[in-house]
């Protein structure tokens, strides 16, 4: 069975770092995905996936600590894990994580941070027209940066 996951988000938060045993540490990270699209009146809508990544990897935990900062653009592969827990009442749990094997991070992409600040300060009907052009530079930048896995 295949079970990999290639992703590409934004950190929503700092990482969270774990100490679980003597010998196993752990980071945490909060991505979001956000997938544009244009609706059925030609507005660009946008529809945010939230996922959480767990690092137990030695090679990455150090630049988790140092790199992975809130609106740092992350790109990642690994497996999709569930876990499951009983809560305090007896109930069974599950959430669904990324185990995360190989990690790649980016500043926050400046055109995209331009274009907000545009945003801002555009009328309504420019920021269709912005948000069009920063994902469309986004993706070019993505593409050109994205590691062969």
């Amino acid at each position: 069975m295949i079970n990999q996951v290639v992703l590409s988000g934004v950190l929503t938060a700092d990482s969270e770092q774990r100490q679980l045993s003597k010998d196993t540490e752990l980071s945490v990270l909060r991505v979001v995905y956000d997938r544009n699209y244009k609706d059925s009146n030609g507005n660009w809508q946008s529809i945010p996936s939230y996922f959480t990544v767990k690092v137990f990897d030695r090679r990455y935990l150090s630049r988790c600590k140092t790199l992975a900062k809130k609106g740092v653009c992350v790109t990642l592969a690994g497996e999709l894990k569930q876990e499951r827990w009983t809560d305090e009442n007896g109930k069974n749990k599950s959430t669904v994580v990324i185990i995360a094997n190989q990690l790649e991070f980016r500043q926050r992409i400046k055109k995209i941070d331009n274009a907000i600040e545009q945003k801002n300060a555009a009328s309504k009907e420019d920021i269709s027209d912005l948000v069009e052009a920063a994902s469309a530079n986004a993706r070019e930048q993505l593409e050109d940066s994205i590691p062969v896995f």
